[in-house]
């Protein structure tokens, strides 16, 4: 038999690892407020996002109500949207290994993390990674439509 936990074959590695990670965020945002709602903005519509979009400057609409950006006339936008990882290290535990490997793993990683760039391949594909997310998650958000409706729904 080379199958099941009776299995002289089987192997069984449980590793505990933990990640400490110190971020930066830089952002800069640009957003053109209409004077005149915004002064007439009623204490009544402070917690209504709609009423807080309605005050900004709104983008051109098609015929379906979507934001036309040719003109590049934008209400809102981050002109700068960045997370930068200042520090990030971690460490590897076996709990329970049962194979040479497993029980191997906490000390190469180790071994690697003092003896090469790993952290700073890490910390780089980590930035990108979440930099890229972050900008893919806006531009689906498309707060530029929301803006041309905020009138409408506050």
């Amino acid at each position: 038999q080379i199958d099941g936990d009776d299995s002289p074959l089987a192997v069984r590695n449980a590793l505990k690892i933990t990640v400490w990670l110190k971020n930066e965020i830089d952002i800069d945002i640009m957003a053109s407020v209409l004077q005149r709602e915004f002064m007439e903005f009623e204490f009544k519509d402070l917690l209504n996002v709609h009423c807080w979009l309605s005050v900004l400057s709104p983008p051109d609409i098609d015929v379906y109500g979507n934001a036309l950006l040719a003109n590049n006339r934008k209400g809102f936008e981050f002109t700068k949207l960045l997370i930068a990882v200042e520090e990030l290290d971690f460490d590897v535990q076996c709990t329970t290994c049962t194979s040479a490997g497993g029980q191997a793993l906490p000390k190469i990683l180790s071994t690697l993390k003092e003896t090469s760039n790993m952290i700073d391949i890490l910390r780089e594909d980590i930035e990108n990674f979440v930099n890229d997310t972050l900008y893919r998650y806006w531009d689906a958000f498309d707060i530029h439509t929301k803006i041309s409706r905020g009138r409408k729904l506050c």
